[in-house]
């Protein structure tokens, strides 16, 4: 059987002695994306005993560093006498990368991210060039769109000038548009930062023109983007990707 639509539940029952003053901690942990071998492995941990309390508070630690410097490459750690407005400010620049994302690695190209970048773009272009992509981590996004140009490749130009590897985009529902869709996407199984965007075209460009205050280095790229999903009479697509535009489909059966 199949729930759609609804809150899963469950229910945790325990017994236990607590002495004056005492204390008792619990988790509820919800380790996701395992595939069948990770599934048995952790039952196997967790039968042995050998995931414990330290563990897990090791890996909040390691998750609120990461988290906190996600926030801080968007300026969003700021430090005021109103308390409440610094709160703000850090939940709202939060919320602004969860749907724009946050450079994964400055303005430098991340470990292997040119390569599947073109991968998932152009393949064509991507033989063409894969010996100079192959040699890209590390470098910094100017200098690889300055070489692309005089590469002579008006395709790989295009592309290069489109190319944004941002991290920590997430696709945002919307439980009134039947035909929506959204995936939270952060690691691939490796553990590394998967870089990617997605959003509706109005909300994603919102979200860059704030994050193009601190990283001005990406605002042509923003731009590139921003143009090549807009039409010359004023048509813009409904989803943009790092992958390509989606163009809004109408359904008839959508009331």
């Amino acid at each position: 059987m199949r729930a759609r639509g609804g809150f899963g539940s469950y229910l945790v029952r325990d017994a236990i002695d607590l002495s004056a003053h005492g204390g008792h901690e619990w988790f509820v942990v919800a380790d996701t994306g395992l595939d069948h071998a990770a599934v048995a492995d952790l039952n196997h941990r967790l039968a042995a005993n050998e995931i414990i309390a330290a563990d897990l508070w090791q890996s909040l630690d390691r998750e609120v560093t990461g988290l906190r410097a996600r926030v801080a490459a968007a300026d969003g750690l700021q430090c005021s006498a109103d308390r409440i407005a610094t709160a703000h400010h850090v939940s709202n620049t939060l919320f602004n990368i969860m749907r724009g994302g946050v450079p994964a690695d400055g303005n430098r190209c991340p470990p292997g991210d040119l390569v599947a970048y073109l991968a998932a773009r152009n393949r064509v272009v991507l033989d063409r060039h894969r010996d100079w992509a192959a040699a890209a981590d590390g470098r910094d996004l100017a200098d690889l769109a300055a070489e692309a140009t005089r590469r002579d490749d008006p395709q790989l130009e295009r592309l290069m000038r489109e190319y944004l590897p941002l991290c920590f985009s997430r696709r945002h529902g919307d439980p009134s548009r039947p035909w929506d869709r959204f995936s939270i996407d952060t690691r691939d199984t490796a553990g590394n930062p998967v870089c990617g965007y997605a959003g509706n075209w109005r909300d994603i460009f919102q979200n860059w023109e704030a994050l193009g205050h601190s990283h001005p280095a990406l605002l042509p790229g923003m731009v590139a983007v921003f143009l090549n999903a807009t039409t010359a009479d004023g048509y813009n697509a409904y989803r943009i990707t790092r992958a390509g535009i989606d163009w809004e489909v109408p359904d008839p059966a959508d009331s």
